[in-house]
């Protein structure tokens, strides 16, 4: 099944945050897991929302 996390994130602590991001990537991996695309700015054109996992 696929599925999809669309977040905005604010980050209160960033070195805390950049323990995160040195340890999430391996486990998404270990499990299978892959970005689409990660960083920078997004915008949506079409609709607003904060996830959808094997919806159809």
């Amino acid at each position: 099944m696929k599925c999809y996390l669309f977040a905005n994130v604010v980050v209160a602590d960033g070195e805390r945050f950049g323990a995160y991001l040195r340890h999430v990537p391996a486990v998404i991996a270990h499990y299978g897991g892959r970005y689409v695309v990660r960083g920078g700015a997004g915008r949506s054109t079409r609709w607003r929302a904060t996830w959808a996992c094997g919806a159809r």
